[in-house]
């Protein structure tokens, strides 16, 4: 893959990213808290795609992709907290 190969799909996983964090931002009233939790993990990735395309420095990538399974962690267990025992669907 060459770097304009790999600089384009880059970009493409920023505008997805920032794509999805806006459609699960109008999905709070459905959603509730892991709207923000889903939507916050979009924008890091789109950030952490961005971050690798400038050649950031490694730890700083690593620290955002921390921090990404941190958030994603958290809207896990946002979104288990919200389901009734046995994970079936309410009725």
């Amino acid at each position: 893959m060459t770097q304009q190969e790999l600089d384009i799909f880059l970009n493409a996983v920023t505008v997805v990213g920032a794509a999805m964090a806006v459609f699960n931002w109008l999905r709070f009233k459905s959603r509730g808290a892991s709207a923000y939790l889903l939507a916050f993990g979009f924008l890091l990735l789109a950030g952490i795609a961005q971050l690798y395309r400038a050649h950031a420095s490694q730890m700083v990538v690593e620290s955002s992709i921390a921090l990404l399974f941190l958030v994603l962690i958290a809207d896990f267990a946002a979104r288990a907290g919200k389901s009734p025992p046995g994970g079936g669907k309410k009725r």
